[in-house]
């Protein structure tokens, strides 16, 4: 599947006006109908972002009251007997009062890359990481440094396949 976000409307809600998350499914040719995912994940309010590691644990932010700022992460797993969806909240002090967007998580799952306005920082925003322990945990995230974040904006974490190659945008820059 495809996992991306669409204010397209929800066939459950009648509207569309905030983002959602869909996927789709691709084919030898094409791609089947586009779905949402449920109500656990699509709250009515903006879910954006989806990424996804090889377990099939599904990433994503949300700006719904039951978070603790402006868009909060959440990890989500889907039941492989059943297909329900289950989401969890990062743990306390995972997540900051001022938005955590746009994520990135290496294949394994065991780390997360997002930007952040949370201090400390050393521009407009910054990377920030965690990484999950051994007992599969997440710790709390750390600022990347000065290695990757500037004075000025630094945002759009990716990771390559390999988990070995980390992008990300500086200054409106690859």
């Amino acid at each position: 599947y495809l996992y991306y976000s669409s204010n397209a409307t929800l066939p459950s809600r009648g509207r569309g006006k905030d983002p959602n998350i869909w996927r789709v499914k691709p084919t030898a040719i094409a791609w089947e109908a586009p779905e949402p995912l449920d109500d656990k994940i699509n709250t009515g309010a903006s879910e954006l972002g989806p990424v996804m590691d090889q377990e099939g644990r599904l990433y994503f932010t949300s700006n719904h009251s039951r978070g603790v700022g402006g868009h909060d992460i959440y990890e989500a797993s889907r039941d492989a007997t059943t297909g329900a969806w289950s989401v969890f909240s990062m743990p306390e002090g995972f997540n900051s009062s001022r938005a955590d967007a746009q994520l990135a998580v290496t294949p394994d799952g065991n780390r997360l890359f997002f930007y952040t306005y949370r201090q400390p920082k050393l521009g407009f925003v910054d990377i920030y990481t965690s990484t999950r322990d051994a007992d599969g945990q997440w710790g709390v995230p750390v600022n990347l440094g000065a290695v990757v974040n500037t004075p000025g904006p630094d945002l759009g974490p990716g990771v390559s396949l390999d988990g070995e190659t980390f992008y990300f945008s500086r200054d409106g820059q690859l």
